[in-house]
């Protein structure tokens, strides 16, 4: 009866530990190279990615190449030349499609990075921070001044009558 207890359990853990599988698409052959070419460009792009996550400076994205995948670089990294994988075999097309999607992602993720890196107080000029802090500072000093007053009147009016005659305030 233990054994069968465990065993209901030891199926969820393992569905839960592993991550789902990308469906390959229907292009994808094993007879050809590309299979070959889909699994570089796989690799390349969780290279990139790891790359942008990495870095979040402007300054590191100077070069295209650092965080977007080339054609010549798919091709060198399966040792085949690049027109002949993205011009000459009936699947470039469809490669072509990946690549420009997977582009397309890895601008938006470096953009977003670049984004966070630069909001608040941050990414504004130092004349403006200073603007703000004084302003902040002179509505500081009106907010204080306001709750003095408030505390005062409403000392005042908790005050008993006869210790506003002792002070003179009636």
């Amino acid at each position: 009866m233990s054994d069968d207890y465990l065993d209901r359990f030891l199926g969820v853990e393992d569905e839960l530990i592993s991550e789902p599988k990308l469906a390959i698409p229907d292009w994808v052959r094993d007879g050809n190279s590309s299979k070959a070419c889909y699994e570089a460009l796989l690799r390349l792009y969780e290279e990139k990615k790891r790359y942008i996550r990495n870095h979040t400076k402007k300054a590191a994205y100077a070069k295209k190449s650092a965080y977007q995948i080339s054609k010549s670089e798919v091709a060198r990294e399966i040792d085949v030349k690049m027109q002949a994988i993205f011009h000459s075999v009936n699947y470039s097309s469809e490669l072509t499609k990946m690549l420009d999607e997977k582009n397309e992602l890895l601008l938006k993720a470096k953009e977003n990075v670049i984004t966070k890196r630069y909001t608040g107080n941050q990414g504004k000029k130092k004349d403006d921070v200073l603007e703000m802090l004084r302003h902040s500072q002179s509505e500081i000093k009106r907010l204080k001044g306001l709750v003095v007053e408030e505390v005062y009147a409403m000392g005042l009016q908790r005050m008993p009558l006869d210790v506003k005659k002792k002070l003179g305030l009636q």
